[in-house]
């Protein structure tokens, strides 16, 4: 029991860390507010670095995508930007109240792209 006790607080150690290094962010494009969680390697700073953007599914949002795809820890040499999406029409949300991503060119007033 004490040993499962011990692992359970590394494991939650390592997901605490790994939420501090992601760095919330707002730009405004167009008129609206934009928001993201960041990852940005300490060398970053100092040299290139390759940038991955991690989309959210439908519904979803970018803590969540940022919680499940840890891209930060599978390529921690890359800037991460895990973008959360606006309110957008999906197949069983035609009302566009969830967030998503415009799916083509032109749709939604190209506001993603």
């Amino acid at each position: 029991m004490r040993t499962l006790s011990i692992l359970a607080l590394l494991l939650l150690a390592g997901v605490s860390t790994a939420d501090a290094q992601l760095a919330a962010r707002d730009w405004t494009v167009d008129g609206v507010t934009r928001h993201a969680l960041v990852y940005a390697p300490p060398s970053a700073s100092t040299s290139p670095a390759p940038v991955i953007f991690a989309f959210h599914g439908h519904g979803g949002n970018m803590r969540h995508a940022a919680a499940t795809f840890v891209f930060q820890r599978q390529w921690p040499e890359a800037i991460t930007v895990y973008m959360q999406g606006l309110p957008t029409p999906g197949i069983y949300d035609p009302e566009g109240k969830s967030p998503g991503w415009q799916k083509t060119a032109g749709d939604q007033g190209d506001r993603d792209l």
